[in-house]
């Protein structure tokens, strides 16, 4: 008896990886936006170039003003990418900026959103109406309700907006939250605009009652404005590229996930283009802060229906002083853990970088996983180190987002593996005529590539290698690049994984038809789980191949 004791003393002393729930990876990509106005100039003049860079970006979401010029872009952009739009609303008088809001223009705004519901996210109230509004207007809470109630009023009274959500109208400070007062009744989501001036994401504010910190804004604008109320939406949000290249994207990147964990349902980055905060500059070349965002999100995204993730048993060993944890999973089983040093980068006093040491830690995994792969998306898009058979991990985690991907050894389960098999596999023998039809398109679209400047890859089965795609040449022959040796192949020589590969290749572009090109390859080859993103981008076309795959509308 006594060695009973002994021994269960000594097995509750043993420190066993605790199980830890995921949340699914595509929630958090769900969870980011972007501020766009392509009202202005400056937008209008660069469309096809902004949109392609959105479609690069991965974002899912767009915030724009519900005005003309806004509609037929949030309808191309919906239709190429599956981008669906936060609409401003807020109709005011005639006369020069900023004038009063008319309530009784609200029913007529929300009309010309009936056309648009399939690509709009929610419908948020007027824009930060205790600031821009005209100096002399003293009751401007009375209007700004009465302007917020009737869009609330109109939307829910038309079946049309079922299940588009009204977010609370922004405002810029405790007071104006104060002054306004609840809006419980009339939203059904609270709606912040969370800067956090030039301090860290996670800061534990600089002011009274910790102003300016998550915990802050939770507590007191949030609460003011809807409590009990789902939320908060951070529709604007980011940082001034004052920062710098090195503190930007790092801050860029974790506002999204820090803003996740804490629970905001969506945080939009203010804004796509511009020289003093865009992820564009003024001339469109790409800031390290696009780039950063446009890697996290294409690495984690993972479009299908909801599923219910497992639990990882993990532990961290090491100093863990601010260290945050974000656990995701895909589909297929691999997790995603996002490890960081939520400290400041900035120093807001002197301005200046703070350069922040590498904190070593170990991660201790409760199981074997065939593979695990470390990425920091602010420096590439590719894994820095993989590691096989891997169940423990030396790892130095830095002030910028850290993400383990975890492959498991085991099968998918029976309901997953049921799935993906029933996806994958196709309805209807593809006739050789159908498939010279999609073989064709890849030549037509990789010709057209080659001709624009741009490379094009793939992965040649036969040579057991990755090949250069140099030019497209007559007859449907391609010139192509091989450890440095150039060769001419017959188009038609290449296997349909060889196609697939080239397919996935050309659609990093993010037009629609080149989704749709790569979704049929991917399918041919029975790779429904590849397919899935580029389904989602594939435009008019993507319910054509649903229903020649046999796969769920």
């Amino acid at each position: 008896m006594r060695s009973l004791v002994l021994l269960a003393a000594l097995l509750s002393s043993l420190s066993l990886p605790a199980a830890q729930r995921a949340v699914p990876a595509d929630r958090f990509v769900d969870s980011v936006g972007i501020n766009v106005h392509w009202s202005a100039n400056s937008y209008r003049s660069n469309w096809s170039t902004l949109k392609q860079k959105l479609g690069e970006l991965g974002v899912r979401h767009q915030r724009d003003g519900a005005i003309a010029p806004a509609y037929p872009r949030a309808r191309e952009l919906f239709q190429d990418f599956g981008i669906k739009t936060l609409w401003i609303t807020g109709r005011r008088e005639a006369g020069p900026w900023p004038q009063r809001l008319v309530p009784e223009q609200a029913a007529s705004e929300i009309a010309e959103l009936r056309a648009l519901t399939d690509c709009t996210i929610a419908i948020e109230g007027p824009n930060e109406y205790d600031i821009m509004r005209p100096q002399h207007e003293t009751n401007w809470p009375g209007t700004l309700r009465r302007y917020h109630e009737a869009v609330y009023q109109a939307v829910r009274a038309d079946p049309v907006f079922d299940g588009i959500p009204v977010v609370g109208p922004s405002l810029t400070s405790l007071q104006s939250y104060q002054r306004a007062g609840n809006y419980a009744d009339i939203i059904d989501a609270t709606c912040l605009h969370h800067y956090q001036s030039t301090r860290h994401p996670g800061t534990t504010g600089w002011g009274d009652d910790g102003y300016g910190s998550i915990d802050w804004a939770l507590r007191r604008l949030a609460a003011a404005q809807g409590p009990g109320k789902p939320g908060p939406w951070s529709t604007e949000c980011g940082y001034n590229r004052e920062l710098g290249a090195e503190v930007h994207p790092r801050y860029i990147n974790r506002t999204s996930a820090e803003f996740f964990r804490s629970g905001y349902i969506r945080s939009f980055k203010y804004e796509l283009l511009g020289d003093e905060w865009g992820l564009l500059r003024g001339d469109l070349s790409e800031t390290p802060a696009f780039t950063a965002l446009k890697n996290l999100l294409n690495l984690l995204s993972d479009r299908g229906p909801e599923f219910e993730p497992s639990t990882l048993r993990y532990t961290l060993d090491g100093d863990l002083t601010d260290i945050r944890q974000l656990l995701l999973q895909k589909r297929d089983g691999r997790f995603y853990l996002i490890l960081w040093q939520e400290v400041a980068s900035w120093d807001p006093i002197k301005e200046r970088v703070i350069t922040v040491a590498p904190r070593p830690i170990a991660l201790h995994l409760g199981r074997r996983f065939a593979q695990a792969a470390a990425y920091e998306p602010m420096l590439s898009a590719e894994p820095h180190r993989t590691v096989d058979n891997a169940q423990q991990l030396n790892l130095m985690v830095n002030d910028h987002l850290l993400v383990i991907e975890l492959t498991p050894t085991t099968a998918p389960s029976p309901e997953t593996a049921s799935a993906k098999s029933k996806a994958s596999k196709p309805a209807i023998t593809i006739s050789p005529e159908l498939d010279q039809v999609w073989a064709q398109r890849l030549l037509q679209r990789t010709t057209t590539s080659l001709a624009q400047g741009r490379s094009a890859r793939l992965e040649l089965s036969a040579m057991g290698g990755q090949i250069v795609v140099l030019e497209s040449l007559a007859n449907d022959t391609i010139e192509v690049s091989l450890l440095g040796t150039r060769m001419r192949l017959p188009f038609d020589s290449l296997q349909a994984s060889d196609r697939a590969s080239l397919a996935a290749d050309l659609a990093r572009r993010g037009q629609a038809e080149d989704h749709a090109i790569a979704a049929y390859h991917l399918l041919r080859i029975g790779n429904s789980n590849a397919a899935r993103d580029h389904l989602w981008n594939a435009g008019t076309e993507a319910a054509q191949l649903k229903e020649l795959f046999a796969l769920a509308p």
